[in-house]
């Protein structure tokens, strides 16, 4: 719904680490070190060797929770302006879907501070 924050740059996810990955009836939370997690509403594609993995909410099967332990090594927006693509150590890559304009897909939150994308 809302383009990415110009005052988050996605580095702030390099070198953190995941520490859980939790899930509702309607989100996928993600929690990072240093107090950062991401909220998904809408939906996320997990992609590796072994192809794409589609993460859709609510999500009854996924592998997202194979990146629990695994390091940030490039947080970037893709050209869509408010998609975050997250790449892993682990060789896996984290693309959370923005840019629906009908409702908010995902939220980020640093600290106390919540930004809606």
């Amino acid at each position: 719904m809302y383009p990415w924050p110009k005052n988050l740059p996605p580095s702030i996810f390099d070198g953190l680490g995941i520490e859980s990955i939790s899930f509702t009836v309607n989100t996928v939370s993600i929690h990072f070190q240093e107090n950062i997690s991401i909220i998904i509403e809408s939906g996320a594609s997990l992609i590796s060797d072994d192809g794409v993995d589609v993460l859709t909410v609510p999500s009854l099967k996924t592998g997202i929770v194979s990146l629990v332990g695994n390091i940030v090594l490039r947080g970037t927006i893709d050209s869509d302006g408010s998609s975050l693509v997250l790449q892993f150590n682990s060789g896996h890559t984290l693309k959370i879907l923005g840019g629906n304009e009908h409702y908010e897909c995902f939220h980020v939150i640093v600290g106390s501070a919540e930004y809606t994308i």
